[in-house]
């Protein structure tokens, strides 16, 4: 019997995969929001997929805004966008 692999939607495409897929954001208790690399972070998450055409529309239509209801700062983009170039 194989192992359960968890599925994951991107909150810009609507695309459903293997959570290996995307890039994980958390926003934690004190409202500090960033990528989620090695370790588990607590809080809300929220998953975009790894490539650029998906990080660019959350940009433009402030998908992150919306997914953690409070503002997003362009940094976190820029850093989205170096993470998903990797």
């Amino acid at each position: 019997m194989s192992k359960h692999i968890p599925e994951r939607t991107c909150i810009v495409c609507r695309k459903k995969a293997d959570k290996n897929n995307f890039l994980k954001l958390v926003k934690n208790a004190g409202g500090k929001i960033s990528i989620e690399r090695e370790t588990k972070l607590e809080g809300r998450g929220a998953y975009i997929c790894k490539n650029e055409q998906c990080i660019l529309k959350a940009r433009k239509t402030k998908a992150l805004s919306r997914a953690f209801k409070t503002n997003v700062f362009e940094e976190l983009y820029e850093e989205l966008e170096n993470e998903s170039f990797k």
